[in-house]
């Protein structure tokens, strides 16, 4: 049995949006269930949704990143958008959204 790494199936930014999500429901219904085509083709058989949620979710977990809110790279936008409002990865990143939030509560 070969061995299978979340790149293999996803991509970086739905790796990232897992990182976010709070369940595996919602790893399923966000982001395994609008891509299970892609998803099966990438692994060569049809996938049970329920399945990939929950081992999408284990391996977050065993690596120590479920629950890190934003990933190291969208701090890394959050922090230069403090600095400079154009500084992010693309215009909907996490650290850039979090940071204009943050930028709009400050009443200084």
């Amino acid at each position: 049995m070969p061995i299978v790494t979340l790149h293999d199936f996803l991509t970086e930014e739905e790796i990232l949006r897992a990182i976010e999500l709070s369940d595996h429901a919602q790893i399923r219904d966000q982001i395994i269930v609008p891509n299970r085509t892609r998803i099966d083709r990438a692994l060569g058989q049809e996938n049970d949704t329920n399945y990939l949620a929950y081992a999408v979710e284990y391996v977050l977990r065993e690596a120590g990143a479920w629950g890190q809110g934003l990933h190291d790279r969208h701090r890394k936008c959050a922090d230069g958008f403090r600095e400079d409002p154009d500084y992010a990865c693309s215009d909907d990143c996490p650290g850039r959204l979090a940071a204009a939030q943050d930028v709009e509560d400050d009443p200084e």
